[in-house]
């Protein structure tokens, strides 16, 4: 597809005076972006609105030209309306609450020409909206209220636009919305370094990234499924990437399905090719309704040379499944107020004082109590909020060159890559913190 940016008018008069010897092979469309809301109207999505665009014409034979915020124009061989129908109902799905997509819009989103019959038709709008950009006209087109808030655009993740979501995801980097948080072991009340990171896809992130207008998190099965997307797109950005990895340990929180892919073959592949130890952190949900995939996935991690950890577990859940018989290398104990129970402490150090070989992790810790808790209960593996203020503040003592603050430097921190990582002027240090010499 030829792509022509800006106000192209120059090149779109000489593609139709070259189509119009044969016009019969050609459609037309206008996609009219100046009529959705404004925070529909984001680079981001109007890149992702093109990328769509692109994928539909297989054959490379078509034309699209963006006039400069205003309008993408179209035009199609016959033999492509096809793929760019289904191309332009995925383009509608990604604004699904957004007045200018609905059938009852008083001007419409898409309007399609058919060169044959309405070749002059289509040149006088190609000739109003240049006008509209070069302020000749009012742009009467505009239906948005820019007033309207965030709140009234957005709609949950639904079975109607799942796949649409599925197929953005499948398009886009996700390398902005992955982050990094560090688990570190602290001992007698003072961390001794970072035993691993753990890399994930922050849904938030990418929501406000790419689907601002559609929650995530609505329906928890429905997020599953988009769930194992993301773990292959995560996958692929962290094999992909030159960050410096310290210490050469990282784990990644996936579907049990994806274990046992092939992209978490070349996945693991390239690890071990890196000397770094992988971490599979697995859903205990996941676990119930597949034991059978859940040792056989186990039994391969260990033959690799990596690591198993069961995820997301509570006081209740340790009474529940039995982590002796499942045999973990690791599991992580969500941190709540309600540890502070006699019962819940009481399930929690019958597990830490058992004499096996699974290491517990305390997480989601964010103040000195859950320090000071889990410490009681023979714990020294700790994750979350406070954990990353803890460390930020070593790695700016180190940093003595740097002005930013605490927060700054979290953030920096937790940045896979991007505009946030991009801001940290010492990299060397920001991806060196001290290293727990311990083993696993």
């Amino acid at each position: 597809m030829t792509d022509s940016e800006e106000r192209p008018t120059d090149e779109i008069t000489d593609t139709l005076e070259r189509i119009s010897k044969s016009p019969t092979s050609y459609v037309a469309y206008t996609v009219m972006i100046a009529r959705l809301e404004p925070i529909n109207r984001s680079e981001d999505k109007i890149s992702l609105l093109i990328k769509i665009l692109e994928q539909a014409d297989k054959e490379g034979v078509s034309y699209i030209f963006r006039f400069n915020g205003e309008a993408i124009v179209l035009l199609i061989q016959q033999s492509q309306t096809e793929g760019m129908a289904k191309a332009l109902t995925k383009i509608r799905a990604l604004f699904p609450n957004d007045p200018a997509v609905k059938p009852e819009a008083n001007a419409p989103f898409i309007n399609v020409y058919y060169l044959t019959t309405e070749m002059d038709t289509f040149k006088k709008e190609i000739a109003r909206i240049c006008s509209v950009i070069t302020g000749r006209e009012n742009a009467e087109g505009r239906l948005i209220d820019a007033k309207r808030t965030d709140a009234e655009a957005v709609v949950p993740l639904s079975s109607d636009n799942l796949y649409a979501v599925i197929d953005v995801v499948n398009m886009i980097a996700v390398s902005d919305a992955i982050k990094r948080q560090p688990v570190i072991a602290v001992i007698d009340g003072h961390h001794t370094g970072v035993v691993f990171h753990e890399f994930f896809t922050s849904s938030v992130a990418l929501g406000k990234k790419m689907m601002p207008n559609i929650n995530l998190l609505a329906d928890k099965w429905l997020f599953r499924a988009l769930t194992e997307t993301l773990d292959i797109k995560l996958l692929d950005a962290i094999q992909n990437s030159h960050n410096p990895v310290s210490p050469a340990r990282i784990s990644v929180n996936l579907n049990l399905s994806t274990l046992a892919s092939k992209d978490f073959d070349i996945f693991n592949f390239s690890m071990k090719s890196k000397g770094i130890t992988i971490i599979a952190e697995v859903q205990p949900l996941d676990v119930f309704h597949n034991p059978e995939l859940y040792a056989e996935m186990k039994q391969m991690l260990h033959r690799s040379g990596h690591k198993i950890l069961l995820d997301a577990l509570t006081a209740d859940t340790l009474d529940f499944l039995d982590i002796n018989l499942l045999a973990p290398d690791l599991i992580k104990i969500f941190w709540t107020e309600k540890l502070n129970e006699p019962a819940a402490t009481a399930s929690v150090k019958r597990f830490t004082e058992a004499k096996n070989s699974i290491h517990t992790i305390l997480a989601r810790c964010d103040s000195e109590n859950a320090l000071r808790w889990g410490a009681a209960q023979g714990i020294i593996f700790y994750q979350g909020n406070f954990i990353d203020t803890m460390l930020a503040a070593t790695i700016k003592y180190n940093c003595s060159l740097s002005n930013c603050t605490i927060a700054e430097c979290i953030s920096r921190y937790s940045s896979f890559a991007g505009p946030l990582r991009d801001k940290c002027i010492y990299k060397n240090v920001l991806d060196n913190p001290p290293v727990w010499n311990g083993s696993l």
